[in-house]
This record gives structure tokens, C-alpha cells and sequence, in this order.
């Protein structure tokens, strides 16, 4: 309720009880829920700021299973109509309902009542739970006599097992054995061909590789003169002067025609024979990076089978333990 209500019934209950203020329905909650002294009854607000009186008892009575023996519950409403609201009150599980505004001693007396019922149903249940506990006990203690009489004496102690002998092992094929022993060997012998292939292939892959870089190194230096021959060339033709006893008279620009054709056609010669090394570099290290390519596949198939030959030779070696250890 507001202050100035909880004011007004804690002066008129004061003398009788001691009150706790909860200002809304999640204070009341905290306070249940906080282990101090247990109420022993609750007044109850239908309007409340938050949840509802209405809201507030079913929790009480569904959610936390307290009855009313255990925490009745009174609600106070000025709401109209009456009959409505008392009706919703007793249906949310309130123990009783007043209309706002209630004399105090009416209040008193009800409270007083709901109190002194709540004390006589307790000490009826507390009762008969005392006497629920009783009457087991009682009938446990004479099922536990009559199982007594009727255990029968102990019974004689079952005599010591005999020994079994032990089972005949089955004795291995020497036939079976021999052949087992033969693909040991045989499979052995693949595994060590196949380790000596992949060491082969490993150095021929080594060697490729060299000779490929050596290639690429002679490609590039080809490229280079190539470079270099082509720029001579030009230089040559633009800057040497023909020489004063030429025997073409034809020049240009104080140049021999005869000289500048000639050089032209050497550089031409020369550059076209370092295209061809180059060409032929190229086809090279092409043949080689395939046939590089080509040995890289061969050794992954290698290892894949030498890898199956060791996994068998294991699970060989496995079973042939096993006859070894039944012989």
C-alpha cells in the first residue's frame, strides 16, 4: 500500500505484531526470499505498483507452493465492484478479503482469528505427521521381526571348484607358415627395389634441377649478348666514320654505306645464332621441367606403394607373432 495506509495499520498492529513494509510485490519477494524471520501472515494491496496483488498470491500459492496454513494471505482494495474483486481475490488463492476503508478493530479481530486457525491446523498437520512417522516406523519394525523368524539357517558353504585343464592350442599349417614367411620375404624385397628407386629418382631429381638452373642461367646470358650485340651494332653505324681509302666512294653523311652493311649484317648473324642457342635453351629446360614433373610423379606413386608393402609386412609380421606364440 501507499505510506500514509502502512503508517496507519503498522500504529494499529504494532502492539500485536511486529510489521514489515514492502513497498511492492518484488520487495516482498526479497524479503521471502532472504532467510530472515518467516511471516506469519501478509496483508496484500490489489493495486501495487509493478505486479498486482492478484499476480503477487498466485506466485505464492503455484510457483512457491506455500498454502495457507503456511502464509494466509489477507488483500485490501478500495476497487468496486466488490463482489468482482473479492471473487478474484479468493480465485488467485487469497485466505480472506477486506473492503477499503475497514475499521482497525475489524482488522485486529479477522487477523486474530486467521491466526489462531493457522496455529491449530499446524499443530493438526504437525500431528499427523508425527503419527504418519509412527505408524511407519511401527510397521517396519514388524516387517523387520517377521523377516527374522522367517530367515532360514545358513546354508552349507558350496564346495571349491575343480580345475579345469587347459584347452588344447590349436597347432599352426606348416604349409600355411611357410607361404607367410615366403611373402614376408618377397614383400621385403619389393620394399627395399622400391626404397632404391626412390633414391634414384630423388638424385635424378637433384640433377634436373641443376641443369635447369644452369640453362636458365645460360638462356639469360644469351639474352644479354643478344642485348648487347644489337646495341653495338647501331653504335657502330652511327658514330664510326668510314675510313678515307674505302673503296665505294657511295657514303652517307660522311659514313661508308659498304662499312654500315657490313656491320649490319654481322650483328644481324650474330643475333640470330644467340636466338637460336636461346630457342634451344627454351626447348631444354622445357624437356626438363617435364620430365622433372614426370619423376615427382613417379616418386609420389613410389612412396604410395612402398607405404601399402610396409603397412602389409606390419600386419604380417602381426599374424605370424600370433602363431608363433600358440606354437
Amino acid at each position: 500500500d501507499d505510506d500514509i495506509n502502512q503508517e496507519v495499520i503498522e500504529q494499529t498492529l504494532g502492539a500485536e505484531y511486529r510489521v514489515v513494509r514492502a513497498m511492492n510485490g518484488m520487495e516482498a519477494f526479497e524479503y521471502l526470499d532472504s532467510g530472515k524471520e518467516f511471516p506469519s501472515l501478509m496483508l496484500l494491496d490489489v493495486m501495487m505498483p509493478g505486479l498486482s496483488g492478484f499476480e503477487v498470491v498466485k506466485e505464492i500459492r503455484n510457483k512457491r507452493a506455500l498454502t495457507h496454513t503456511q502464509l494466509p494471505v489477507v488483500m485490501l482494495s478500495a476497487r468496486s465492484p466488490q463482489e468482482a474483486t473479492a471473487n478474484e481475490a479468493f480465485e488467485s488463492g487469497a485466505t480472506d478479503y477486506m473492503q477499503k476503508p475497514f475499521s482497525a478493530n475489524i482488522l485486529k479481530s479477522r487477523l486474530s482469528v486467521i491466526n489462531e486457525v493457522r496455529q491449530e491446523l499446524r499443530k493438526a498437520e504437525l500431528g499427523a505427521v508425527e503419527s504418519y512417522k509412527q505408524e511407519v516406523e511401527k510397521t517396519q519394525k514388524a516387517k523387520d521381526e517377521k523377516q527374522q523368524k522367517q530367515q532360514p539357517a545358513p546354508a552349507q558353504p558350496p564346495p571349491p571348484p575343480q580345475e579345469k585343464a587347459p584347452a588344447p592350442q590349436p597347432q599352426p599349417d606348416p604349409v600355411e607358415v611357410a607361404a607367410r614367411n615366403e611373402a614376408i620375404k618377397k614383400l621385403e624385397r619389393e620394399c627395399g627395389d622400391l626404397k632404391a628407386k626412390l633414391e634414384a629418382n630423388d638424385s635424378e631429381a637433384t640433377k634436373t634441377s641443376s641443369e635447369l638452373q644452369r640453362l636458365t642461367q645460360d638462356r639469360d646470358r644469351l639474352k644479354s649478348q643478344i642485348a648487347a650485340a644489337m646495341s653495338a651494332a647501331v653504335t657502330k653505324v652511327v658514330v664510326e666514320p668510314a675510313p678515307e681509302d674505302s673503296p665505294v666512294p657511295v657514303t652517307l653523311g660522311g659514313f661508308s654505306m659498304t662499312t654500315m652493311c657490313a656491320d649490319l649484317d654481322a650483328a644481324e648473324s650474330k643475333v640470330s645464332f644467340y636466338k637460336a642457342e636461346v630457342d634451344h635453351r627454351d626447348r631444354q629446360i622445357l624437356e626438363l621441367r617435364e620430365k622433372a614433373d614426370r619423376n615427382k610423379c613417379e616418386a609420389y606413386l613410389q612412396r604410395e606403394r612402398a607405404e601399402a608393402i610396409e603397412r602389409e609386412l606390419r600386419f604380417i609380421r602381426q599374424l605370424s607373432g600370433r602363431f608363433t606364440m600358440a606354437m
